[in-house]
């Protein structure tokens, strides 16, 4: 996980906002991540619609539903 966030800190979209002393981190997104994020979402939902046209909606439901399960994992 940590690996995964790192770049988000480095880029100034997320920053830890957990009080001294604490072992669990408490992260919120920044005015900069927000902005970034409203500029991200049409591009996701393009590329999610793509998806949906090339596998179908029920490939889709199958593939949230697996991804879910691995989550679990």
């Amino acid at each position: 996980m940590v690996r995964n966030i790192k770049p988000l800190f480095q880029k100034r979209f997320i920053e830890d906002i957990s009080p001294e002393g604490t072992r669990n981190r408490q992260i919120q997104v920044t005015s900069t991540g927000t902005k970034v994020l409203e500029l991200c979402r049409p591009l996701w939902e393009e590329a999610q619609k793509g998806i949906e046209l090339k596998i179908g909606s029920e490939n889709v439901q199958l593939l949230t539903q697996l991804v879910a399960k691995i989550e679990d994992i």
